[in-house]
């Protein structure tokens, strides 16, 4: 098989998985490989299926396929398809990786600048119009494998697991490890910016243990018809002052991506109190596919 190097240009997403469009970015690579590939179709979808085969297997296959059937691609013509295939590593130095530091993670969040095409595109939403015996243009972008779905199921497992690290028995020093990890895990979608942290910045009085607080304002909803969020009051002094609360209701805040402060809040409460005054506050949302979560202190 004749190989060939060739450059291409192909669009880039503003950044990894944030594809508005608004950057109009772009980047040119050498492509080094064979001249030609064969890939097979769905036949249903004709997206493709992930698969590829020989130059011999190919002169036939299309005569007893039925599910799907097999391309040749011309990586002179299609040299991005060709790259997104190959998974090239671009040894020419146009390739930078990148660290950030994201804070509570496990370890930093690394990536590519420019993406490569294998990161940029999502091979099999890739479609061939038969009729035209061609791609459709433009490619679909790559989709994040880590969401918050996901990290919200690894922390339930994570909380459950270290329930049974637990015990009197351990170590002072290993002990507090472990108290600081639970804590990480509860704080977990304040520290990220998933979720809203509650504070009382003046207790009020008259509250009563119990007592459910509906925050309401709709300055922290960015006006949109989101959850209100709702807490119980857990303490109070001798005045009847606000000293802590438990939230009930945890209200995810994907609606608001940017770090927010707010203060004195809009609220409505079930018991007698008054006079409390209620701030909201949050981090900026960290993507899902920015974090990696702490390890348990016991491995």
């Amino acid at each position: 098989m004749k190989n060939i190097s060739k450059d291409f240009t192909y669009k880039l997403a503003d950044e990894m998985f944030v594809n508005s469009g608004e950057q109009n970015r772009t980047t040119t690579l050498t492509y080094n490989g064979p001249e030609k590939i064969y890939l097979i179709i769905d036949a249903d979808t004709n997206k493709l299926t992930g698969r590829d085969i020989t130059s011999e297997i190919y002169k036939t296959y299309n005569e007893n396929a039925d599910n799907d059937y097999a391309i040749e691609v011309d990586c002179n013509k299609d040299t991005l398809v060709c790259s997104i295939w190959q998974k090239h590593e671009f040894e020419d130095g146009r390739i930078e990786e990148l660290t950030e530091e994201i804070e509570y993670n496990g370890y930093p969040y690394t990536y590519n600048e420019p993406s490569k095409p294998i990161e940029t595109y999502e091979l099999t939403e890739i479609e061939y119009d038969p009729s035209r015996k061609s791609f459709v243009k433009p490619f679909p972008w790559k989709k994040p494998e880590m969401t918050w779905d996901i990290l919200f199921d690894l922390r339930s497992s994570a909380i459950n697991a270290s329930d049974v690290i637990s015990s009197e028995d351990l170590p002072e020093s290993l002990a507090i490890k472990v108290k600081n990890y639970r804590q990480y895990l509860r704080d977990f979608p304040e520290i990220y910016g998933v979720s809203w942290t509650v504070k009382i910045e003046n207790g009020g009085t008259n509250y009563s243990i119990g007592d459910k607080i509906s925050i309401n304002d709709p300055r922290y909803k960015n006006n949109q018809p989101v959850n209100e969020i709702l807490v119980e009051v857990t303490s109070v002094d001798d005045s009847g002052g606000i000293t802590a609360v438990n939230k009930i209701t945890h209200a995810k805040a994907f609606y608001h991506t940017e770090a927010g402060n707010y203060s004195d809040v809009f609220y409505t409460t079930n018991g007698s109190g008054t006079g409390a005054i209620i701030s909201l506050s949050k981090k900026q949302l960290v993507p899902a596919w920015k974090v990696s979560m702490q390890e348990p202190p016991l491995g």
